[in-house]
């Protein structure tokens, strides 16, 4: 798997728990919103991972980003 297949793998992770919680009418508001923020924290990682401005185990930066 390249690197970004797992960046792709990580993005589709976070869409399906947000799209997830959308079909959770019962879920309180603040458990959806805690759930919301955690699947935009790990959005946040990801794309900082791509500037190449953070590193995380087994995810290098693009090629050509230092």
């Amino acid at each position: 798997m390249t690197d970004a297949e797992r960046m792709k793998e990580w993005l589709t992770r976070v869409a399906d728990d947000v799209s997830e919680l959308r079909k959770k009418p019962r879920m309180g508001k603040a458990k959806k919103l805690a759930a919301i923020r955690q699947s935009y924290d790990v959005l946040s990682v990801m794309i900082k991972v791509a500037q190449g401005t953070v590193y995380m185990k087994g995810i290098s930066p693009p090629k050509g980003v230092k």
